[in-house]
């Protein structure tokens, strides 16, 4: 009865959650950024292998790979031959949902009260909403991270399921940039644990991380003297 409960209000989160999202979004861009998966999607079907290819696992910002939110961008071209930003943001926003199951599992594992399952629902599907789940940016690039994040905390938590975990965290780089920095996270957890991947690991972690720099332009992002000015100014 009490799971039962605490179910039916965290589902209630999730419903008013997709109301709010249906009642006051609108087909239009919410962020300069936005037009860049306008720009891709109306470019998909120009693009062959190699092209498709390049535009996927293109720098955005001189520094960020989104290859995830552009596979996602591409996914939805299969269903439709005009781009919607409400319809595009709704549908990703489906897939937060997903984070709910190993969030649940980890409440439960950690012997903490089941009723905190529902402020974390509430958080993360709050009422008076969350900017980055009402920007297509924002949930594509952002909450995609989040999912990646929570599913390769839990399955890296399982020794069954962790060889899951440990490859979903070398893809992670390319759906947002601080994948990169979860790299040597795994690698310390490996080591810790005497995990017997722990050397594999490190390689193919290496091994990820320059790949995602080729092509790098490091005088795009920032020159020394824009980093200088940055450094006066925060001193200010």
């Amino acid at each position: 009865m009490k799971k039962n409960i605490i179910l039916l209000i965290s589902c209630l989160f999730v419903i008013l959650h997709f109301v709010n999202l249906s009642r006051y979004l609108i087909n239009f861009p919410n962020w300069g950024d936005d037009f860049t998966f306008l720009a891709y999607f109306n470019d998909l079907p120009n693009l062959g292998g190699i092209e498709f290819w390049k535009r996927s696992t293109e720098f955005h910002g001189f520094i960020h790979r989104m290859v995830g939110a552009r596979l996602i961008t591409a996914f939805y071209h299969f269903f439709s031959d005009e781009f919607n930003f409400k319809i595009a943001t709704i549908f990703a926003n489906v897939l937060i949902v997903s984070i709910l199951y190993p969030l649940y599992q980890l409440v439960k594992k950690a012997k903490i009260n089941l009723w905190h399952f529902i402020p974390i629902t509430g958080l993360l599907f709050a009422w008076n909403g969350n900017m980055d789940n009402y920007a297509l940016i924002g949930v594509l690039v952002h909450a995609l991270s989040l999912i990646f994040l929570i599913w390769i905390s839990y399955w890296i938590s399982q020794t069954k399921t962790r060889t899951w975990g440990i490859g979903l965290s070398l893809i992670y780089p390319f759906i947002s940039t601080e994948g990169l920095a979860f790299i040597p996270v795994i690698m310390a957890l490996l080591f810790y644990l005497k995990d017997r991947k722990a050397w594999i690991y490190s390689i193919a972690g290496l091994l990820v991380i320059y790949l995602y720099f080729i092509n790098y332009d490091a005088q795009k992002t920032a020159t020394a003297s824009s980093v200088f000015e940055k450094l006066i100014f925060l001193m200010q």
